[in-house]
C-alpha cells in the first residue's frame, strides 16, 4: 500500500480543540422472499474539548459505514444476520486518540 500522507503540524501547546464527533450508521436490512429490510440506525455522537499540553500526536479515526445484509444464511455480508434473514451489520466507532489506535488511548468516542 501507499505510504500514509504527511501529518498536519498540531496547534501549540496550551490550545483547546473542541471535538464534534458521530460515529457511523449501521447497514439495512436487505430483501427476504420480497419484504424489504429496515434501514440501519444512527451513529452515536460525542462532543469534547482536549487541551493540548505537550507536543502529542493525537489519532483521528472515522468509522465506516455497517454493510447491508445480503440474505445469505448467518450473515454472509451482513455480520449481524441470523438465519436467513439479511439484517446489516453495526457501523465503525470514530473518535480522538492519544498516539495510537488503542483501549487505554481513547480521548474521545462516538460508538457506531
Amino acid at each position: 500500500p501507499p505510504p500514509p500522507p504527511p501529518r498536519p503540524p498540531l496547534p501549540p501547546p496550551g490550545i483547546s480543540c473542541t471535538f464534534y464527533i458521530w460515529g457511523a450508521g449501521g447497514g439495512g436490512g436487505g430483501m427476504n422472499g420480497g419484504r424489504p429490510g429496515r434501514q440501519g440506525g444512527a451513529g452515536g455522537f460525542t462532543t469534547g474539548a482536549i487541551t493540548i499540553t505537550k507536543e502529542d500526536s493525537l489519532l483521528l479515526v472515522v468509522g465506516g459505514g455497517g454493510a447491508t445484509g445480503t440474505g445469505k444464511p448467518y450473515g454472509g455480508g451482513g455480520a449481524a444476520s441470523t438465519g436467513s434473514w439479511p439484517c446489516g451489520d453495526g457501523g465503525g466507532l470514530s473518535g480522538v486518540f492519544s498516539a495510537t489506535f488503542e483501549h487505554e488511548n481513547a480521548l474521545l468516542i462516538a460508538g457506531g
